[in-house]
């Protein structure tokens, strides 16, 4: 005796199956419960995001994944005022931080830290985290919010979109996500893109996390300055070209130096491969 599943992922038979009423072996029974918005209208403008299904806990029980990271890029000035993140995993421990004005938009951790939260979470899901304070983020810049979870105090992990055969799609493109590892001693950020490709069994996408934003404020235009005063008729305005840019006194133009912005290196391959190798072993389901 038995009765009739669907398994929602149209696996197999158009996802039926036969499950007897002996079987024993099913588990990790799970429901989602939708909180009531506190308001009618959206608390945030502005959401930066890449992932689009929930994700797994990609990581493992060494260094293999550190932290997780989405690089944003603002056109507009915006206050950024919450995080979304999946947890995979229930009796999670969360490091979320964000990162302004990076330098190299391949290293999340290149700009300045302008906050550092911790969570603790009793189950799996989708949260919203109110950030302590809100983080100004310049117009035309690139930002980063930074996740690291533990669970059960040896496994580090990011939350991070993961798609077997006739499950899901997923869609993951150069310079979005980030996975934080180890190699020789030193961590080295590795582009999610370049271990998506070198993985086999499972389709990698992004890290789940967005940001959530309103526009910034525009601040009031300083006053014009008053103009100058007509010069003293005794006092000679002429100056040389040389002592205009000599203000040190050593006769050298003060000129700004270039600044040679210096190129991420690419991981190395035998990184990539264990990277891939932990993605595709990756469990969808943490209890």
């Amino acid at each position: 005796w038995g009765t009739v599943a669907d398994n929602g992922w149209k696996i197999g038979d158009d996802g039926m199956f036969y499950v007897s009423y002996c079987e024993k072996t099913l588990d990790n029974a799970s429901s989602f419960v939708l909180a009531d918005a506190a308001v009618d209208e959206p608390l945030y403008e502005i959401v930066h995001q890449y992932d689009g299904i929930e994700g797994t806990a990609f990581g493992g029980n060494a260094n293999d994944v550190l932290a997780g990271a989405n690089v944003f890029h603002a056109e507009d000035a915006e206050q950024l005022e919450a995080l979304g993140v999946w947890v995979p995993a229930a009796g999670s421990e969360l490091s979320i931080s964000v990162y302004t004005n990076l330098s190299d938009p391949t290293n999340p951790e290149s700009g300045t830290l302008a906050m550092e939260q911790h969570e603790s979470i009793d189950s799996r899901g989708w949260y919203t985290f109110d950030l302590a304070s809100e983080v100004a983020i310049d117009a035309n810049s690139s930002y980063s919010v930074v996740v690291s979870g533990v669970w059960r105090e040896d496994m580090r992990y990011a939350p991070v979109e993961m798609a077997t055969a006739n499950m899901a799609e997923v869609r993951l493109d150069e310079g979005e996500s980030f996975l934080k590892t180890e190699e020789g001693g030193a961590s080295l950020w590795v582009d999610a893109y370049d271990v998506a490709e070198t993985m086999d069994v499972q389709s990698m996408g992004n890290v789940c996390v967005k940001a959530l934003a309103n526009p910034s404020e525009s601040p009031e235009p300083d006053p014009e300055p008053d103009p100058d005063p007509d010069p003293d008729p005794g006092t000679d305005t002429d100056q040389d070209s040389d002592t205009d840019s000599d203000t040190d006194g050593t006769g050298a133009d003060n000129q700004p130096a270039d600044v040679a912005s210096s190129a991420s290196q690419d991981a190395p391959e035998a990184t990539l491969k264990r990277l891939a190798s932990t993605g595709d072993a990756a469990s969808l389901v943490f209890a």
